[in-house]
């Protein structure tokens, strides 16, 4: 069997963390560890590597954008990044998103 990707989830919500993290490893195809604020997150993106990283984009410490812009001033990389909510429902968040070089 291959390595399971890792996946970092970060969301205030901890009852959507819990959700999330168990549809993501049901396959076993994805390891998940979830993080409650945006400063957690960036604490474990210091000491561990993540190939795909979950961000809730209304978080009360720092929103999603603020901490996608973090993330890659600290010069941290994952392969994908994927702020969630708005930024289906609202295009016009779609474009700064894109601009960070996140799809």
């Amino acid at each position: 069997m291959a390595t399971a990707i890792r996946v970092l989830f970060v969301d205030d919500d901890p009852g959507i963390l819990d959700i999330g993290k168990q549809f993501l490893e049901q396959s076993g195809d994805f390891s998940v560890t979830t993080a409650t604020s945006a400063p957690d997150a960036i604490r474990l993106l210091g000491q561990e590597r993540f190939e795909v990283i979950v961000s809730d984009y209304q978080m009360p410490e720092m929103n999603g954008f603020a901490f996608l812009k973090q993330v890659r001033m600290t010069g941290i990389r994952s392969v994908y990044t994927v702020v969630l909510r708005f930024l289906l429902l609202h295009p016009l968040l779609q474009r700064p998103c894109l601009n960070l070089g996140e799809a």
